[in-house]
C-alpha cells in the first residue's frame, strides 16, 4: 500500500486562490508526501490553464516538477461530470467530453496507472435500473479503451446519497458495485473506494473493503462530522466519525498494494498561510501511523 495525497489537499484558499501545483507539490513533498493524486476539480474554473489550448504546456510543467523533486503520481481523478444530464446542450456536451478525454491525457502524462472516474446515478432520468447500468458500462467502455492506450486502468468511484440508502441508487452498495464491475468481464475496470462516502452511507466499511476485495484499485480517504454540509466534510481521519481500525486492518486482509489517497481539502482550506506546513506534516503523520496499523 502507498501512501498518497491528492494535490487538493494543498490547494485552495481562505480568499479564493488556487495555488500553482508546483507551489502544492512543492510543499507537501516537504512535509513527506512522495506519490500524489492529480485531482482535476480544482483545476477546472475559469482562467485555469487547463481550461486552454496550452493545457499540455501546463501538464509539462507538473511533470519537469515532480521529476526534479523525484515525486510520482499513482493515480489521478479524471474530469468528471454527469454524462446523463438531459439539459446539457449538444455544445455542451462535446466541451464535457473534450475535458474528460483532455484529463485523461495530462493523467498519462503524469504517468498515473490508475484513473478514478465517477459513474453517473441518473437521477435527472426517468429510466430503469437496467438501462442506467447500460447507459454508464457504454461511458465507461469509452473510458476504459481510451485510458487503457495509455497505459492506465480505471476505477470507478461509489456514489452517495444522504436521502437514500444504499440499494436505493446505483453503485452505491458495495454488493450491486462488485455484480456491476462483474458484467464486464475486463480487468481493465475497478473500484476506487471513498470511504467517506461509504461512512455517509452507513456502511460497514471493513465489510465493504473485504466484499470489493481484488476489484479494489484505489482509495479516497477522508473523514467527515456531517452528511450534507460540505466545509464538515472531506477531513483528514480521526477528526470525524470513521473507525479507521477496522479499515486498515481490512486493507491488509485483502493485501491492497494501490495508493491510501487523502482526499481531505477541507483540512487546510481555511488555514492561514503560517499554518499549512505544519498541517501538511501533521497530516503526513496521520498517514504514516495508518499505514503501520496495516502492516
Amino acid at each position: 500500500m502507498i501512501l498518497s495525497t491528492s494535490t487538493n489537499l494543498y490547494c485552495e484558499r481562505p480568499d479564493g486562490r488556487v495555488l500553482p501545483i508546483e507551489q502544492t507539490l512543492t510543499a507537501a513533498s516537504k512535509a513527506g508526501f512522495q506519490t500524489f493524486d492529480m485531482s482535476f476539480y480544482e483545476y477546472s474554473f475559469p482562467g485555469s490553464q487547463f481550461l486552454t489550448e496550452d493545457w499540455q504546456a501546463w501538464a509539462q510543467t507538473i511533470c519537469n516538477t515532480a521529476q526534479k523533486q523525484n515525486l510520482r503520481f499513482h493515480q489521478c481523478h479524471a474530469y468528471t461530470y454527469d454524462f446523463l444530464d438531459p439539459t446539457l446542450t449538444e455544445q455542451q456536451r462535446r466541451r464535457q467530453e473534450q475535458l474528460v478525454f483532455r484529463s485523461i491525457d495530462c493523467c498519462a502524462m503524469l504517468g498515473a496507472k490508475v484513473l478514478v472516474t465517477h459513474v453517473s446515478t441518473g437521477s435527472r432520468l426517468n429510466c430503469s435500473r437496467l438501462q442506467m447500468e447500460e447507459y454508464n458500462r457504454r461511458y465507461l467502455r469509452s473510458i476504459m479503451d481510451y485510458a487503457a492506450e495509455r497505459g492506465m486502468k480505471v476505477a470507478a468511484e461509489n456514489q452517495y446519497s444522504a436521502q437514500a440508502k444504499p440499494t436505493e441508487i446505483f453503485y452505491a452498495s458495495p454488493e450491486q458495485i462488485v455484480e456491476f464491475v462483474n458484467s464486464f468481464e475486463d480487468d481493465r475496470l475497478g473500484v476506487c473506494w471513498d470511504f467517506e462516502h461509504g461512512a455517509i452511507m452507513e456502511l460497514d466499511q471493513g465489510a465493504a473493503v473485504r466484499t470489493l476485495g481484488k476489484h479494489l484499485l484505489a482509495t479516497h480517504v477522508s473523514d467527515t462530522v456531517s452528511k450534507t454540509f460540505e466545509p464538515y466534510m472531506h477531513v483528514m481521519p480521526f477528526t470525524g466519525m470513521l473507525d479507521w481500525r477496522p479499515i486498515m486492518k481490512a486493507l491488509k486482509e485483502i493485501g491492497y498494494e494501490g495508493a491510501f489517497s487523502f482526499e481531505a481539502h477541507n483540512f487546510l482550506k481555511k488555514l492561514p498561510d503560517e499554518l499549512t506546513q505544519p498541517a501538511l506534516a501533521f497530516s503526513y503523520q496521520i498517514g504514516t501511523y495508518l499505514m503501520n496499523l496495516a502492516e
